[in-house]
């Protein structure tokens, strides 16, 4: 069974389409996409031995050897013929480097979760002219964002959507509400405790305010 953050991904990935998983440890995703048929074929890479390992335990425990190919390498292997690019579970400035190495216009969509700095991950989407097209909370012990881009469509964001995510912000579902509820106690834990509140973060403050309507 996928946790709660990799289901929302599965969710995300196009049907039928050929999905390449980062970083993808023990296969879980991959497997699943093959398994339950959304995927007809998958590549499950990894920069370490022992998880990719494990990956390929997973793999042939299932029976699925033949749909699911268990690649070592750091970062995207353009050898790969594949639709989707997934990384998740890893820090921004890893993402960055292995985005900045890579030919994305290979591919169809890239469906990145970061464990923070996701504004980063979006200002970098935006300042490459890429576009946005699918964003997803979900909460799994933290709340995690992910966000899918295409490096075929162009876009451009500003700071308070790459801050708030420019389609999430206007879908404003329950999960998302909750997290920036989160974010707007944190920063008011923060100006608790200073004496002079920074100015990008009561900039940060009023925006998520607006969105939350108090």
């Amino acid at each position: 069974m996928l946790t709660k953050r990799l289901a929302a991904i599965y969710e995300l990935v196009e049907e039928n389409s050929v999905v390449y998983d980062v970083g993808s440890d023990h296969a879980f995703l991959p497997c699943a996409l093959v398994k339950n048929k959304k995927c007809p074929h998958a590549f499950a890479g990894d920069n370490k031995k022992g998880p990719l390992e494990n990956a390929k335990k997973n793999i042939r425990a299932q029976g699925l050897e033949d749909q699911i190919e268990a690649i070592l390498y750091d970062g995207i292997d353009e050898r790969i013929e594949a639709d989707t690019i997934v990384l998740s579970g890893l820090g921004y400035y890893t993402v960055e480097k292995i985005l900045d190495r890579a030919d994305l216009k290979k591919y169809k969509e890239i469906i990145v979760q970061v464990n923070q700095d996701v504004m980063k991950l979006r200002k970098y989407i935006s300042d490459h002219g890429y576009a946005i097209t699918k964003e997803k909370v979900v909460y799994d012990g933290f709340y995690y964002e992910i966000v899918a881009f295409s490096a075929h469509l162009k876009g451009h964001y500003s700071l308070k959507e790459c801050y708030l995510g420019p389609l999430l912000m206007k879908e404003k579902d329950v999960v998302y509400l909750d997290s920036l509820r989160q974010k707007k106690k944190i920063l008011e834990d923060i100006f608790a405790k200073v004496a002079v509140k920074d100015s990008v973060r009561l900039t940060y403050y009023e925006w998520l305010k607006e969105i939350l309507g108090q």
